[in-house]
């Protein structure tokens, strides 16, 4: 019985010390691939940065996916998404219509919540990452530079 009181005890005493952790591997090629040899420190940091933008859309358009799914408008989600991202060609509204089974003006204004909707998840996204709620308009402004400074792998998300 004390061996078994002993282990118990090692066992709780493990996971305070983050024995319950789990480890995410890192691919360190794989790291390694994405910065480029012979690239000025200016050319890393706005790669970060473009990454570090990314993060924050891929972020927001993952929240704005589950509020359409909890709403029961995950097809509805779908079939816009392409609106979201202006390096996409999309669809015109009035095959978006038929797809979705609605008129074309349904569509515009759906169209327009939700990128309004979008707009509001990122500053959330952004709010998140700056110190105080007055940093959020420069951080967004700096986010669309950043993305619209070179090629990014927006368009394939």
């Amino acid at each position: 019985m004390r061996w078994f009181l002993s282990n118990e005890h090692e066992r709780e005493t493990a996971r305070k010390r983050g024995g319950a952790t789990c480890f995410v591997a890192l691919d360190i090629a794989q790291v390694e691939s994405t910065l480029r040899c012979g690239e000025s420190e200016a050319t890393l940091e706005l790669l970060f940065d473009q990454q570090w933008a990314q993060a924050l859309v891929r972020n927001a358009l993952v929240a704005l996916h589950g509020e359409y799914a909890s709403n029961g408008q995950a097809e509805t989600y779908e079939v816009l998404r392409s609106c979201l991202n202006p390096a996409l060609e999309t669809p015109g509204y009035a095959a978006l219509a038929a797809r979705l089974g609605c008129n074309e003006n349904a569509v515009k204004v759906a169209v327009h919540r939700m990128r309004t909707r979008f707009r509001n998840v990122l500053r959330g996204e952004v709010e998140c990452t700056v110190a105080s709620a007055q940093e959020v308009e420069g951080e967004l402004a700096y986010l669309r530079d950043v993305l619209a400074a070179g090629p990014t792998s927006l368009a394939a998300q």
